[in-house]
């Protein structure tokens, strides 16, 4: 057995784990995905291969049940008023790539979640790809002190200070009237 040579690299295949770390799901789930023939994959011996471009075109399906009616607008009760910080900063020039697989490994490894959020978004903007917006959303009633919310955000900018540009961060925290 020591004559035969190992499967050679071949750039336009991936296997089941890096199937799964590029979709961002578990190895259970790509086998399930190939099971119901929505990636097309290939078995060379006990490898399972997984073509580049099938990953790239699939579309998770959608989950839950479709919307029937769009929900109306809330006012909320005054100890559970939603506030927003909102944080627009720029992007250190070529280091977009460097930020995704920083924010991947913050998700991750479940860090920055920013005590008492019920929702944090990190998004860039189509038109100004060279910038991020930050939105963190409390209720009131878990709304952290200010030295609180300060120092996790300090801590935040220090571990992604060499890929933002925190010097042009603006940066501000509203009350939100009405929501859905």
């Amino acid at each position: 057995m020591d004559d035969i040579l190992p499967l050679p690299d071949l750039p336009d295949y991936v296997d089941i784990k890096e199937a799964a770390k590029f979709l961002n799901v578990a190895e259970y789930s790509i086998h399930r995905y190939i099971q119901a023939r929505r990636l097309e994959a290939y078995q060379v011996g006990n490898k399972i291969l997984i073509k580049r471009d099938s990953l790239e075109q699939f579309k998770p399906a959608q989950t839950g049940r479709p919307r029937k009616h769009a929900l109306g607008w809330r006012i909320s009760p005054d100890k559970s008023t939603i506030y927003v910080t909102y944080i627009r900063v720029q992007i250190h020039v070529g280091k977009q790539e460097q930020l995704e697989n920083m924010l991947a490994a913050i998700r991750t490894e479940e860090r920055h979640l920013f005590t008492g959020t019920m929702e944090r978004y990190i998004s860039i903007d189509d038109k100004d790809p060279a910038g991020v917006t930050i939105q963190l959303v409390w209720r009131g009633s878990s709304l952290p002190g200010d030295s609180t919310r300060a120092q996790e955000l300090v801590a935040f900018k220090q571990e992604l200070e060499d890929v933002l540009d925190w010097s042009t961060a603006h940066e501000s925290t509203e009350k939100v009237l009405i929501h859905t």
